[in-house]
């Protein structure tokens, strides 16, 4: 069941049900597959006849609370630009509205896991749940991953020899961003169909319990250090190895021998 218990939910559901360029709502995400907090966010898709309606100006969020942020953004599904609007009402309630019109749906047959909120002309009704299912990368994107996780390594690196901790802060995001890639490959690999959040969201539910020890480790260590690049690197490592041999990716071994030699001797 929905948790309306913010009642932002059902004042959305009632707006839409008056407003006539709206003509279907669905709520997604957590909310939607039963594993929401009091922290997770709504992820509303509103199908409307009008779009500018809604993109002309911010004043129709005004009718589920007072909007202390908003942000403008683009998602492009189906070769079509979707304007979204990610919004903070008061009391820290998140609602993500995506805005799309309802001609999607003649190419559309399936979504990510949803609810049907409002359906004004039965237009989802032969609008499918999608599993979840992950595309496996090909072995290209599988080694590109690698190549580029340790050539962001080797800057992190050569900045903590410099002792230049800011750059180190900032290479240090690049190469968690494909340390999770990988996490999320590596899951995929060990687990086919497993449910995979976005963003590492709930890691612990969907990753070995091996991988979550290292991510507890490395987290709990000063965020720009030698001893959480090589807690790093190790997991990286074992996880590209593990899900090589499951995919027979055996090309993509080793790749990395040579710059982490080197990345080792910086440190004597």
């Amino acid at each position: 069941m929905v948790d309306v218990s913010s009642s932002i939910v059902t004042k959305i559901v009632e707006w839409a049900k008056q407003e006539q360029t709206v003509k279907a709502v669905i709520l997604q995400g957590s909310h939607a597959t039963n594993q929401a907090d009091r922290y997770s966010d709504y992820d509303l898709s509103l199908f409307c006849t009008e779009i500018e309606t809604f993109t002309y100006n911010d004043t129709w969020l005004s009718a589920f609370g007072n909007v202390w942020i908003c942000v403008h953004e683009k998602l492009c599904l189906a070769q079509q630009i979707v304007p979204t609007r990610l919004v903070i009402f008061e009391d820290g309630i998140k609602v993500d509205f995506t805005l799309f019109s309802p001609d999607i749906l003649r190419t559309v047959h399936c979504l990510p896991p949803f609810k049907i909120l409002v359906d004004k002309e039965n237009m989802l009704k032969n609008v499918e749940n999608e599993a979840y299912e992950r595309d496996n990368p090909s072995l290209q994107q599988f080694v590109r991953c690698i190549k580029e996780f340790w050539f962001e390594a080797y800057h992190v690196a050569i900045a903590l020899k410099r002792e230049d901790l800011w750059n180190a802060k900032f290479r240090f995001e690049a190469i968690d961003a494909f340390l999770l890639q990988m996490i999320e490959w590596h899951a995929s690999a060990l687990n086919e169909g497993q449910q995979i959040l976005h963003g590492g969201k709930w890691m612990r539910s969907w990753v070995t319990p091996c991988c979550w020890e290292y991510i507890q480790k490395i987290s709990s260590l000063p965020s720009v250090s030698w001893e959480r690049l090589d807690e790093t690197m190790q997991l990286f490592r074992l996880l590209a190895t593990e899900t090589a041999f499951k995919w027979h990716y055996l090309d993509a071994l080793d790749l990395d021998f040579n710059i982490s030699h080197y990345i080792s001797s910086l440190k004597l």
